[in-house]
């Protein structure tokens, strides 16, 4: 009897708020989390749907594996992410927490995170607690105290969209 894999795809990335949410904005990529070097099925889409490849020149968009400890993300975002319903046979994709997906913003803070986390906070889908609960258990080995300038500065970005929900500034 065979076993029907599938390939589990948790979408990450400006990306998942044009699906998600229909953000009007545009993307060159699917980022897709993997922990580790990518194997088995995701290696294969990788080859088949990644960047370069004939299929991604083809829809003019490509899959690109972000590993789980670059944003970084918090521990559980796998149990918080809701599947998206689709008729596949093999792909299940799964939609991130909005603070998760937020979270994983705030790292690197570029201007299209900014803009992507001010869709979620205009759109009502962050709170500020949890958003910093959130970074907390992403940031779980590190402590303010250790100096850790990637932590210090997730954490100084998140000043900035804490001040914003709080109605203190108007942009970041």
């Amino acid at each position: 009897m065979a076993t029907e894999e599938s390939l589990d795809l948790y979408h990450v990335g400006r990306s998942a708020l044009v699906w998600q949410y229909d953000y009007p904005a545009t993307t060159r990529d699917i980022d897709v989390l993997v922990q580790g070097e990518p194997t088995g099925m995701m290696a294969k889409a990788l080859d088949m749907y990644g960047r370069g490849s004939v299929k991604a020149q083809e829809f003019g968009i490509y899959l690109e594996a972000v590993p789980t400890a670059l944003p970084p993300m918090a521990g559980g975002f796998r149990k918080r992410a809701e599947l998206y319903d689709h008729p596949w046979k093999i792909i299940r994709l799964f939609h991130l927490d909005p603070h998760d997906l937020a979270a994983s913003k705030l790292k690197r803070f570029a201007v299209k995170d900014r803009e992507d986390i001010c869709e979620l906070c205009d759109r009502g889908l962050i709170e500020s607690d949890i958003l910093k609960s959130t970074l907390e258990n992403a940031f779980y080995f590190h402590m303010e105290k250790d100096g850790n300038p990637e932590r210090d500065a997730a954490f100084a970005n998140l000043a900035f969209v804490r001040k914003y929900l709080a109605g203190e500034i108007n942009e970041f």
